[in-house]
């Protein structure tokens, strides 16, 4: 969210938008490709930890 929709989520007119939109600030997009899924849920549970 932050890198693509900055201004939406560092100014309070933004986060009313997105609270309007029923939209988590804190939303995390995740775009993977065609690496084994086993690498990529360790590689997500390190992040995630």
């Amino acid at each position: 969210m932050y890198l693509a929709h900055y201004d939406l989520v560092t100014t309070p007119a933004g986060l009313a938008e997105l609270f309007a939109s029923r939209l988590d600030p804190d939303l995390l997009r995740l775009c993977v490709g065609y690496e084994p899924v086993e690498e990529i849920i360790e590689a997500l549970g390190e992040a995630l930890s």
